[in-house]
């Protein structure tokens, strides 16, 4: 009987205690929520604090200025697209029989502009176009006559800016290749001519660029403006025999040109090793032959150098002509 009570005694003591327990684990754990509760209270109201004191968002008078910079960001933009748009070459878009005949009218007209200003050519200048002049020479393809029509009216722009400047001669020009088979033989022509050249010297170049002033540069996407571009660009060579005056006057009236172009390089490939040859031997051979003094002789007849002494030289000017998209251009919002 007392074994009994005694084990009585032990649970009602171990309830006890475990009954105390949670309890106290209740109190600590109220205690700790309490404590939880007033500290994020307190970071709120510390946030709370930090936007009203110090407000970090734009107010309603930034958010205009705001927009209405990206109004005039825009407006500008507008205007240097427009401006350099403006006198630009669209691709001219005809039948493939209409433009040959185009083509030959333009031949037509620029070789009588040519002669009327004194300037000499090769007798069968051809424009750049030579595949299209040749005995049976087929019609372009269609999808390739929007480009070759403003390939052609950036030739005759440019070549008229070359023959105002009146240079000794015009010796060829040399557009990008981009129509079918002609690209493959471009390609060709490029790969041959650039082996052939590799350890040559600048009088062989010279020679080179004289002898093959008609070869095209291989380039199928001349003038195309690629998806997310704002621009496109055709590049074009112009061979000539000129004088140092001729060549800073084509420099300069190009600098002019309101279309959008870049002069990209200019290069002397002259054959002569003297571009302004001393002639006082020959005036001194003059007098002693013809038995005169210097001072009897005209001033023409004395002149042993000077620019009307200069010997053309042979220069080759690359022109990068750009074309821009103007569906970036935006209406005023």
């Amino acid at each position: 009987m007392k074994s009994e009570r005694l084990v009585l005694w032990v649970v009602l003591g171990v309830g006890a205690l475990m009954l105390l327990g949670s309890g106290a684990m209740l109190v600590i754990g109220f205690l700790g929520y309490n404590e939880s509760t007033k500290e994020m209270v307190d970071s709120k109201n510390k946030i709370k604090r930090v936007y009203s004191d110090s407000n970090p968002f734009p107010t309603k008078e930034n958010i205009g200025v705001y927009g209405q910079n990206d109004v005039e960001l825009q407006k500008w933009f507008n205007e240097i697209l427009t401006n350099l748009a403006a006198q630009q070459i669209e691709p001219v878009h005809k039948s493939p029989s209409a433009f040959m005949g185009t083509l030959g009218e333009k031949r037509t007209d620029l070789h009588k502009l040519i002669n009327e200003n004194g300037v000499k050519m090769p007798a069968e200048f051809d424009l750049g176009f030579k595949k299209y002049f040749m005995p049976a020479a087929p019609l372009p393809a269609p999808m390739d006559v929007g480009r070759l029509g403003q390939q052609l009216y950036l030739v005759e722009r440019l070549l008229t800016i070359f023959v105002e400047a009146q240079p000794a001669e015009i010796l060829g020009i040399r557009r990008e290749i981009f129509e079918g088979a002609e690209l493959n033989e471009a390609k060709e022509e490029n790969e041959t001519t650039g082996s052939r050249r590799r350890g040559r010297n600048s009088r062989d170049e010279g020679r080179d660029s004289e002898q093959n002033i008609v070869q095209g540069m291989a380039n199928k996407n001349t003038g195309k403006i690629g998806k997310n571009n704002v621009f496109g660009k055709m590049y074009f060579e112009f061979l000539i025999n000129a004088k140092t005056e001729s060549v800073l006057e084509i420099l300069n009236n190009l600098a002019k040109e309101p279309m959008f172009l870049r002069v990209s390089n200019v290069e002397l490939l002259s054959l002569n090793t003297v571009i302004m040859p001393d002639y006082s031997q020959e005036i001194k051979l003059k007098t002693q032959t013809d038995g005169v003094s210097l001072k009897d002789m005209s001033r023409p007849e004395r002149l042993i150098c000077g620019p009307d002494m200069e010997v053309p030289m042979l220069v080759k000017i690359g022109i990068e002509v750009y074309r821009f998209d103007t569906k970036y251009i935006q209406q005023d919002r």
